[in-house]
């Protein structure tokens, strides 16, 4: 995080299907942007291997208003902190 901050670059937050060593959701400001990506959870095609999958099905996912209820408060912290960095 601190070369990130060092550098002036932004840390991107993601949610995404929780996989084997995935990264899990976090509230991270290295810069004045605050970064945050919604991946989606379709974890029966993020990994998938299928040609006949298209890779765009892997983000075709609507959040619930209860998956959704976390990131409000992640969202501000992300606000808040990169607030902080300018």
């Amino acid at each position: 995080m601190e070369l990130l901050h060092a550098n002036g670059a932004a840390f991107c937050n993601i949610d995404q299907p929780i996989i084997g060593r995935s990264l899990v959701p976090s509230a991270q400001a290295t810069s004045p942007v605050g970064y945050i990506r919604l991946h989606g959870r379709r974890y029966d095609t993020w990994f998938t291997d299928d040609a006949a999958i298209p890779a765009h099905e892997r983000y075709n996912y609507l959040y619930t208003a209860e998956e959704l209820a976390p990131w409000v408060t992640r969202v501000r912290k992300v606000t808040e902190r990169a607030a902080r960095r300018s």
